[in-house]
């Protein structure tokens, strides 16, 4: 079995149902609310459990009430907790709001779920991992960066592989840091608006880049080729951790040496599956990935 770790963090993502997203200083009533565990790394490494990895979720759990429903969560749903470090501070929440179109608007309030300690990650653990997964998230908290860079880069010494999921507010981050970060990055995943950030940044010659562009598709850059994936048909409930799941499926299809299009083939059909569920923590087997890659 394959053993990932994922960086990034754990928080709440606390979801409300509006009919429609009001325009500013304007009003609406919220229709249902509803709290899932959250975390770009939790709904890839929930995807990548169920497709026969080891994932480790990186994440400092704090006492407060929200830091133990996740501790209770992670241990009642059977994830490696090896890397979840119990500790005194303050949970992040994430306010999710999910308009009647489906479109999602996000209010981060940050907790400590960005701290990041070398000391966290034994040598006999870091010599078993095979993939390493960051969430450009993790690097908004910005108190750690220096470490995590340093850790990336001692990983990419010992030819792990590195995979970088771009944040939204990767214009925000400190451009030394972006540069250096998709340097040492195997796979990186970005969507749209993202790419034409660090486009600049990368080399599709020596690295993977997938690019996400909701529902017109994804498309692979790599070496002197490009190729593009339509979005397979779905009902779309909710398409937060569509791009997460993904990810997790080009992670899978590339583990088991599949060529880019069959990748993307079985990535598009998990992101697709993220898209028929509310919420996080989606359950996508096997199966229901040949499905949709069948078009039935």
């Amino acid at each position: 079995m394959k053993k990932i770790v994922l960086l990034g963090g754990l928080m709440i993502d606390h979801y409300m149902y509006v009919d429609h997203y009001p325009m500013r200083g304007g009003d609406c009533i919220v229709e249902k609310e509803a709290d899932y565990i959250g975390g770009c790394p939790y709904n890839v490494a929930n995807a990548l459990r169920q497709l026969n990895f080891d994932a480790m979720i990186y994440s400092h759990l704090f006492n407060d009430s929200q830091g133990q429903k996740i501790k209770e969560h992670l241990i009642n749903n059977n994830f490696n907790t090896t890397l979840c470090i119990e500790d005194e501070g303050k949970t992040g929440t994430c306010n999710i709001i999910l308009d009647y179109k489906k479109e999602r608007t996000f209010f981060s309030s940050q907790g400590n779920e960005g701290i990041f300690n070398r000391k966290d990650f034994t040598d006999d653990l870091i010599k078993d991992i095979n993939y390493v997964y960051l969430s450009g998230i993790y690097l908004t908290y910005k108190n750690h960066n220096k470490e995590i860079i340093d850790f990336l880069k001692e990983l990419h010494a010992l030819d792990k592989i590195i995979i970088f999921d771009v944040s939204p507010m990767v214009a925000s981050l400190p451009k030394d840091d972006i540069i250096e970060i998709l340097s040492l990055c195997n796979i990186i995943k970005a969507n749209k608006e993202e790419y034409s950030v660090i486009h600049s940044y990368v080399n599709p010659n020596e690295q993977i880049i997938l690019v996400t562009d909701g529902a017109n598709g994804s498309t692979i850059y790599n070496g002197q080729y490009s190729r593009h994936h339509e979005a397979y048909c779905t009902n779309t409930l909710d398409s937060n951790g569509a791009g997460d799941n993904f990810l997790a499926g080009f992670i899978y299809a590339y583990d088991l040496g599949f060529n880019h299009t069959s990748c993307l083939d079985i990535a598009s059909a998990c992101g697709s599956l993220a898209c028929e569920h509310i919420g996080t923590g989606v359950q996508i087997t096997l199966n229901d990935i040949q499905l949709k890659v069948s078009g039935q």
